[in-house]
C-alpha cells in the first residue's frame, strides 16, 4: 500500500497583502500562461495596425526582473479543475531533468464559436433557366445538335402526354356508368316517393281512389251474381285497344241485357278514375304541390271561419253578461259627464276580445284564467260593501232627522237634504243609484 502524499493546505490571501511571494512559477510558465492570455483577447479584439509581439522571454540563468503585464478585463471564472488521484512516484534518472510540459488553456466548444465569429453559408445558386431568353452558345457543332435532339424529345413527350390528357375521360368509365345508374335509381326512387305521396293524400283518397274502388265492386258484384268471373274482366281492363273490347263481349255475351247495362255504366266510372289516376301520377311532384296547395288554402279558411265563429261567441257572451247578467262594469250611462266610463268598459272589451282571439302568450291566457273565478267574489265584496254603507247612512239618516232644530214650525221635522232610505233607491233606475253611489265613494277616498 503506497503512503500517503501529504498536500500542503492553500495559502491566505488577505486584501492589500504582497502576494509577489507567492508565486511560484517559472519565467517560462509565466511566458506560456501570458501568451496564452493574450491570444484569447485577439480573437475577440485584434489590434489595428502594426502588432506588437511580446519580447521573447529570458533564459533561466540570468536573473532578469520580469515586466509588468496589463492587467487583462474580467472573464468569466473558470470552472475549477478536479483533483487527480495521487501517483505512486516514479524514480528520477540520475543524470537528466524532464523539463515541465505547459499544457495550453482550453476553453468550452460555445465560447470557440463566439470567439472565432458566425459565419453565413453562401448563398445558392440561382437555378439555370432550362430556356433562356437567347440561344446559347455551343463550343463545337456536336454539342450544338446533341441539345438539340434532347430539347426537341423533351417537346415531343410533354405533346404526347398532353394529347394522352386529353383524350383520357374525365371518369372512369365503369365509374360513369355506375354513376349513370345510381341517378336513374334516385330518380326513379324520388318518382316513386312522390306517387306514393298523391296516392296517400286524404283529397285524392276522397276524390279518386274510392269512387274507383266503389266502381270496379260494382262491376265485379254484377258480372259474380250472373254467374261470371271477376278475375276475367280484371284480365280485360288491363288489356287496351280492341283486344279489350273483344274480351269484355266474351264476358258480357252470357249475361242478362239488364245486367250488361249495369255493368258498362260502373266499367265506364271505373275507367274515368283510372284515367284521372295515372294523370296524377305522371306528374306526381305537380300533383302532389297542388294537393299540397289546395290543403293549405282549406286549413286557413277553416281557422278563419273558426275565428269567426269564436267572435259570435264572445259578442253572444258579452251581451248575455251586460242585459241578463246585468254586470255593473258593462252598463252604459247616458250623462255625459260619465263618458270616461263608457270609454273605460268599451276598452275592456276591446282588451278581452284581443286576448280570446289573437293572444299567442301562454302566460298571459294562464292569467285571464286564474283571475276569471275571482270576478263573482270580487262582485259580491262589492255588494257587501254597499249593504253596509246603505245601513250606515239610514242610521245616520235617523239619528240625525230626530233631533230638535231650530226652525219657524214646532215639532219633529225631517232634515232637509236628508238621505233617501232603501226602499226609495229600489224604486230609481239601477244606473243613476250605482253612478250615485260610485261617485260617494269616490269623493270619501280623496
Amino acid at each position: 500500500m503506497p503512503e500517503p502524499q501529504i498536500v500542503a493546505p492553500p495559502p491566505t490571501i488577505r486584501q492589500g497583502a504582497d502576494v509577489s511571494s507567492l508565486n511560484t512559477d517559472t519565467p517560462a510558465e509565466r511566458a506560456a500562461t501570458e501568451k496564452n492570455v493574450l491570444d484569447i483577447f485577439n480573437r475577440v479584439l485584434p489590434e489595428r495596425g502594426e502588432k506588437k509581439t511580446p519580447a521573447p522571454p529570458a533564459p533561466p540563468a540570468a536573473a532578469v526582473p520580469t515586466p509588468p503585464t496589463p492587467t487583462p478585463p474580467e472573464q468569466p471564472p473558470t470552472p475549477p479543475t478536479p483533483p487527480t488521484p495521487p501517483t505512486p512516484p516514479t524514480p528520477a534518472p540520475p543524470d537528466e531533468t524532464v523539463p515541465p510540459k505547459v499544457e495550453p488553456l482550453k476553453t468550452p466548444s460555445f465560447i470557440e464559436a463566439q470567439l472565432r465569429g458566425t459565419t453565413q453559408p453562401p448563398p445558392p445558386a440561382p437555378a439555370a433557366d432550362e430556356w433562356p431568353e437567347t440561344p446559347p452558345e455551343f463550343k463545337t457543332t456536336e454539342e450544338r445538335n446533341s441539345q438539340y435532339k434532347r430539347w426537341r424529345q423533351q417537346y415531343n413527350d410533354q405533346k404526347q402526354e398532353l394529347k394522352t390528357l386529353r383524350e383520357r375521360p374525365a371518369m372512369d368509365p365503369e365509374q360513369a356508368e355506375r354513376m349513370k345508374y345510381l341517378e336513374g335509381e334516385n330518380k326513379g326512387l324520388t318518382e316513386r316517393l312522390s306517387q306514393l305521396g298523391v296516392e296517400q293524400n286524404q283529397e285524392f283518397q276522397r276524390t279518386i281512389i274510392q269512387p274507383m274502388h266503389n266502381a270496379w265492386n260494382a262491376a265485379a258484384s254484377i258480372i259474380k251474381q250472373a254467374g261470371g268471373n271477376p278475375q276475367d274482366l280484371a284480365k280485360a281492363l288491363n288489356l287496351s285497344g280492341q283486344a279489350q273490347y273483344e274480351a269484355l263481349d266474351e264476358i258480357y255475351s252470357g249475361m242478362p241485357e239488364s245486367a250488361k247495362l249495369d255493368v258498362q255504366q260502373a266499367v265506364q266510372a271505373y275507367r274515368h278514375y283510372a284515367q284521372q289516376r295515372a294523370i296524377a301520377l305522371k306528374d306526381a311532384p305537380r300533383t302532389q304541390a297542388e294537393l299540397k296547395k289546395r290543403e293549405l288554402e282549406r286549413n286557413y279558411a277553416f281557422i278563419q271561419n273558426q275565428k269567426k265563429e269564436m267572435g259570435v261567441l264572445f259578442d253572444t257572451a258579452v251581451s248575455k253578461l251586460r242585459d241578463e247578467a246585468k254586470l255593473e262594469v258593462l252598463q252604459k250611462s247616458a250623462n255625459p259627464d260619465d263618458q270616461w266610463w263608457n270609454e273605460q268598459g268599451d276598452n275592456a272589451i276591446a282588451l278581452s276580445r284581443e286576448l280570446y282571439l289573437e293572444n299567442t302568450d301562454m302566460g298571459k291566457m294562464a292569467m285571464a284564467c286564474v283571475l276569471a273565478p275571482f270576478a263573482d267574489v270580487y262582485r259580491k265584496l262589492w255588494y257587501a260593501a254597499i249593504q253596509r254603507a246603505d245601513k250606515a247612512e239610514k242610521i245616520l239618516a235617523e239619528r240625525f232627522g230626530t233631533e230638535p232644530t231650530i226652525s219657524e214650525s214646532s215639532g219633529n221635522q225631517v232634515v232637509p237634504g236628508a238621505m233617501p232610505t232603501l226602499q226609495e233607491d229600489l224604486k230609481q233606475p239601477f244606473d243613476k243609484v250605482f253612478l250615485r253611489e260610485f261617485h260617494k265613494l269616490r269623493a270619501a277616498g280623496r
